[in-house]
């Protein structure tokens, strides 16, 4: 017994292959950059703007692991005061951000420099420099000398102020610009 002919089904190969959907990535949470260059000791407050990657409303950015009142701006900027107390010495201070969640970014070191004040217009050599004092073997003498080796010393930001008149011999009797 033969069966009647019929209509075949065959499958028809489709046209148009599927795409699957494309995966969006969220950037990582942290800090890329302080807008604001490193502080001097004994300045004024201002308000510091950082910098980053999926912030969220209600972050928080951290000086030195305290809690600061903090600006949402968007996603990417945060702002907070920065007082004339946090930056009342030289050294530095280390920001981080918190999410609301509880994540923690990474952490950025901001420097806080110093001023020092040139008061003597001789060629004297610092006594101990990188201790963040200019002073030469002269007890409250800072020569401009002292003032460059300090700063070339010690990391962050240093400010080179006059208190004296006047030119400022400076004699190179070693190799380079710190010999003594």
């Amino acid at each position: 017994n033969t069966s009647p002919p019929g209509p075949t089904d065959t499958p028809v190969p489709p046209t148009d292959t599927p795409v699957p959907p494309t995966a969006t990535s969220t950037p990582a949470f942290a800090i890329s950059s302080i807008a604001q260059g490193p502080a001097l000791a004994g300045g004024s407050g201002f308000t510091m703007t950082v910098n980053g990657n999926s912030f969220a409303s209600g972050a928080v950015v951290q000086w030195n692991q305290s809690n600061r009142t903090t600006t949402f701006v968007n996603s990417t900027t945060l702002t907070t005061p920065i007082t004339v107390n946090d930056i009342a010495s030289a050294g530095t201070a280390n920001i981080t951000v918190v999410n609301p969640s509880g994540a923690v970014s990474n952490t950025l070191t901001y420097s806080i420099g110093s001023t020092l004040k040139v008061n003597d217009n001789t060629d004297a050599v610092d006594a101990n420099a990188g201790n963040g004092v200019c002073e030469t073997a002269t007890v409250g003498k800072c020569s401009l000398r002292a003032a460059i080796q300090e700063a070339n010393a010690v990391t962050g930001a240093q400010t080179i102020t006059f208190d004296v008149n006047g030119s400022f011999p400076l004699t190179v009797t070693g190799s380079g610009e710190d010999a003594a």
